[in-house]
């Protein structure tokens, strides 16, 4: 374990977390590089949470507990943890989630790998667990066919490729996210995006977080090739949209820091608002060529 010199901040948010917000704050106090401190924003949960809660704090444990004056969603409520943190990195934290006990320190090990003046993030493969903390994937990363090393930016203006709960950032990341705009989907998203572009990334495929999958979570989708979550993307206009109005906002902020060659994929990526997709066999074709060609799909 490297020497602690280093000030870690975890920035978890919390809505009605209250069934599993105790194995998780557990799991935070038992890690190997224990953090500097626990920032906790609620976001008007209804249930026990904030009790949960108040139980873990106390002088020697250092929790900070903030609740959101009314219910504001998840983009915002972790664009203000960030402003909450003092430490000189951040992980994010989801509440119903386990870290296993040497997260923070592979995390660290890693990211003092990693120029410091540049946004960077370290990120790493999950398992799944279900509601009885029972592992029913060993590898996020595989289950889903995500493969980091071989993904591009081109990739992640599609999908995106970092589960937010397992990253580690540094301030020159965090004052990124202290800009994002409202039209980013999600704030992992949205690091991936500068990750993967004109930041830095270190991804470990070893496993550092339980990440629950509940009945009706997320990550009950069917597994999919990346060429067909591109496909049923195109095909629901509205969640296309976001995607487009995210890319929008990420050009207007970050265009001039970008290479060339991101530029004009980002250029392209925003076009495709104009093509009316998926509207006969022919179309359908032509978005498989463009696709090949842009992200690279073999």
């Amino acid at each position: 374990m490297p020497a602690i010199k280093q000030r870690i901040s975890v920035a978890m948010a919390v809505y009605n977390g209250e069934a599993y917000l105790k194995q998780q704050l557990d799991s935070l106090l038992q890690q190997q590089y224990p953090a500097t401190e626990i920032i906790i924003l609620d976001d008007c949960s209804t249930d026990d949470s904030a009790n949960i809660i108040q139980q873990f704090v106390s002088p020697n444990i250092p929790i900070h507990y903030y609740k959101n004056e009314v219910n504001k969603g998840p983009l915002y409520t972790f664009r203000k943890l960030v402003s909450y943190c003092t430490g000189d990195y951040i992980a994010f934290c989801d509440q119903d989630d386990i870290w296993l006990p040497n997260k923070l320190d592979i995390c660290m090990q890693q990211m003092q790998l990693l120029p410091t003046q540049l946004p960077a993030v370290v990120f790493t493969d999950l398992s799944l667990i279900n509601n009885n903390n029972q592992i029913i994937q060993a590898s996020f990363w595989k289950y889903y066919g995500i493969y980091p090393q071989q993904t591009s930016f081109a990739n992640v203006l599609f999908n995106n490729v970092i589960t937010g709960c397992s990253t580690l950032i540094n301030k020159a990341m965090a004052q990124e996210i202290n800009k994002m705009p409202y039209e980013a989907i999600l704030h992992d998203h949205w690091i991936a995006l500068i990750a993967y572009s004109f930041g830095q990334f270190y991804s470990l495929d070893t496993p550092t977080v339980l990440y629950r999958a509940h009945n009706n979570s997320v990550t009950q989708k069917a597994k999919l090739s990346l060429q067909s979550r591109f496909f049923n993307t195109v095909k629901s206009n509205p969640d296309f949209i976001k995607h487009i109005q995210q890319a929008r906002a990420f050009k207007q902020l970050y265009n001039n820091r970008l290479k060339p060659q991101q530029q004009q994929t980002l250029r392209y990526f925003t076009g495709l608002a104009r093509i009316p997709f998926m509207q006969n066999h022919i179309m359908q074709k032509c978005m498989k060529y463009l696709i090949h060609k842009m992200v690279g799909i073999k």
